[in-house]
């Protein structure tokens, strides 16, 4: 038993497929043919379908940091889209559109995104990955983007008047601190397939060479 909201939410999921699976000590888990419940004592029960529960599925699923589903999926705000909100203490979601995908948003950046009216502020939503340069996360918007610095705790934006809205905003340090989520990428990994090639190429050439010098002697 999923508890007492389990029912009613399972309905639209279609037929039950297997048997629950255990979440944590109280927790569990039912698969239905069009998505799947999640459930602790603390959360209540909760669907997620689609490309949202991929995503989901894809950072860990409630063994991930984003924790359990704590509302149902509901409508993004703007046409089309779809968001779930989760357990994790910085108060993440997951937002998709037809466009983009389902994306991660969270810690500071989602709190100040909140702040600006979500998806229907003048941002939009989502149409890229938290990253990382330094101390500053980033994440671009269809109108914009929004960047945290982790060491000055302050926000920059574009464009950049929105700023001004986020000035004396206050972050418990959960979600002040909160890294950028599993699918950011830093400065250094973008480019790292550069440095990893030329690591493979320059030995592959030195080693012709060689080769070329033996075969002329």
């Amino acid at each position: 038993d999923l508890g007492g909201g389990g029912e009613q939410e399972a309905r639209p999921l279609g037929a039950r497929q297997g048997e629950p699976s255990p979440i944590g000590d109280n927790g569990a888990a039912q698969g239905y043919a069009g998505g799947k419940i999640f459930y602790s004592p603390d959360t209540g029960a909760h669907a997620l379908t689609g490309a949202i529960l991929s995503k989901y599925e894809s950072l860990g699923g409630p063994t991930g940091d984003l924790g359990l589903p704590v509302g149902t999926e509901s409508d993004g705000g703007v046409p089309n889209s779809r968001v779930s909100a989760f357990s994790a203490p910085d108060k993440p979601v997951i937002f998709w559109t037809p466009d983009s995908g389902a994306i991660v948003v969270r810690g500071a950046i989602n709190a100040a995104w909140q702040k600006l009216g979500a998806a229907t502020g003048t941002l939009g939503g989502p149409s890229g990955e938290q990253s990382v340069s330094g101390d500053v996360v980033t994440q671009k918007f269809g109108g914009g983007e929004i960047s945290w610095n982790r060491a000055t705790k302050e926000f920059s934006t574009k464009p950049g008047e929105l700023a001004a809205d986020l000035a004396g905003l206050e972050l418990p340090d959960a979600v002040a601190d909160t890294p950028a989520g599993s699918g950011a990428g830093t400065d250094e990994t973008k480019g790292g397939w550069h440095w990893w090639w030329l690591a493979v190429i320059i030995p592959l050439v030195l080693l012709l060479g060689l080769l070329g010098l033996g075969a002329m002697r």
